[in-house]
């Protein structure tokens, strides 16, 4: 699993990251890449901030079941229809 989801991942992360580091090795601004990190960090960071400051959220959200099972699927198949 630890494999599959590094994998997924870097497909994943490597598009915009890369292309902010190239264009801040490219043109020599750093802001604008700087902002674009800082935007995709906080998009990462924020699901993780919200659990951990409210708990409860947590404890409120359904248990998986057949429902997740099935938003897996149509999502796998989105992203290799994307691919």
């Amino acid at each position: 699993m630890a494999f599959t989801l590094s994998l997924v991942s870097f497909s994943c992360t490597a598009p915009v990251i890369g292309l902010l580091l190239v264009q801040a090795a490219t043109s020599g601004d750093w802001v604008a890449p700087a902002i674009g990190m800082f935007g995709f960090a906080l998009a990462l960071a924020l699901p993780f901030s919200l659990f951990a400051l409210f708990p409860t959220w947590l404890k409120q959200a359904p248990k998986s079941g057949s429902w997740m099972n099935m938003i897996k699927v149509v999502l796998g198949f989105i992203e290799l229809a994307f691919a």
